[in-house]
């Protein structure tokens, strides 16, 4: 048996396929998030472009990374669970930071 065999792609299992494209990708996307999205932590740049992201999305259903880098992003509709969800989490913070505050 050859050591140095190599499985073709197409004796892959589809998901594993799918999440090994996902990972390499990862990186690129993260990347052009914090510099086109952020600003690259630049503080009225981040703004901006931020503001710009937030027009494109609203008008187009995408952003500057995801046309740039071919990624096809799907929004699912926002269901009340996760509404719900986050008004706890939200809930919970600001009664830790209350009771923080009120034992300092």
């Amino acid at each position: 048996m050859n050591a140095n065999r190599h499985v073709a792609t197409s004796d892959v299992h589809p998901w594993i396929r799918f999440w090994a494209r996902s990972f390499e990708r990862a990186p690129r996307c993260s990347g052009m998030v914090w510099a086109k999205g952020l600003g690259a932590g630049t503080p009225l740049l981040g703004q901006a472009l931020m503001a710009a992201q937030h027009y494109e999305l609203s008008a187009n259903a995408k952003t500057f990374w995801d046309e740039e880098g071919g990624f096809e992003v799907q929004h699912g509709a926002i269901r009340g669970t996760r509404v719900i969800g986050a008004i706890a989490i939200a809930l919970v913070v600001l009664l830790a930071a209350g009771l923080t505050l009120m034992g300092a």
